[in-house]
């Protein structure tokens, strides 16, 4: 029992310094924000303002540039979480059904499958694999180019490298 207290404690005691080394860094940065340029400049800012001023502040707010870009920020944040929200609901009411109430089922499965295995850069590769096949390619291989001699690896010692689609 006292082992357990004891990992426990260990165990928040490392979150505790995780999260401060996280959070430390972004305390400085808030105290630079409201400390005068001399101090900034003088390298005497620590955790804590030195020459509290808000002079940075009143300088951003007053830029037309900065409203504009925050603006363009929170229109592409709304416009992503409207978008967003709908694909999910257009995704999730075909998965939430059984293929009996809903036969086009198994096609959302496996898209959603398909792009949780595949990245963007996987796609095109796939399906070029999977045209080889369709004109008489018996297989397709796809090799990790950042191996060095992987081809050479693969054809002369037989190691088995990188992905093989059959048909």
């Amino acid at each position: 029992m006292k082992v357990d207290k004891l990992r426990t404690v260990i165990i928040y005691i490392i979150i505790i310094l995780l999260g401060l080394v996280c959070l430390l860094p972004l305390l400085n940065i808030v105290a630079i924000s409201f400390s005068s340029s001399a101090a900034v400049e003088g390298n005497m800012v620590g955790l804590i303002p030195v020459g509290f001023s808000t002079a940075a502040y009143k300088k951003i707010l007053e830029d037309s540039q900065f409203w504009h870009s925050f603006l363009i920020s929170v229109e592409r944040v709304v416009l992503a979480l409207i978008i967003n929200f709908v694909l999910i609901v257009l995704m999730a009411y075909p998965l939430s059904k059984t293929n009996a109430q809903f036969r086009g089922r198994n096609i959302y499965a496996n898209l959603m499958i398909f792009a949780m295995l595949f990245n963007g850069g996987m796609i095109p590769k796939v399906q070029s694999c999977l045209h080889a096949l369709d004109e008489g390619c018996s297989r397709a291989l796809i090799l990790d180019g950042r191996q060095p001699s992987s081809l050479r690896r693969y054809l002369l010692d037989g190691e088995p490298l990188g992905t093989v689609v059959t048909a």
